[in-house]
């Protein structure tokens, strides 16, 4: 289940953080809709563009297909 307010954490985290995405799940799976992958891609994107932070995102999926957005 996604929940929007997760991703929030990351963002106003200021120390480096390693974060794994999708320990209890599938990323690349055909149910996850697109717009919640697009909401987690521009998450990492953003945090990543802050001077302040830098967070590492370990992601989990069993499919050989690259995620969409990558």
């Amino acid at each position: 289940m996604f929940s929007p307010e997760v991703l929030e954490i990351p963002k106003n985290r200021k120390t480096p953080t390693t974060y794994f995405v999708g320990d209890m799940s599938d990323i690349a799976q055909e149910n996850v809709k697109d717009d919640w992958l697009l909401a987690l891609w521009e998450m990492m994107h953003e945090t990543r563009d802050r001077a302040f932070t830098t967070h590492s995102f370990k992601m989990l999926t069993h499919s050989r297909e690259v995620p969409r957005y990558s």
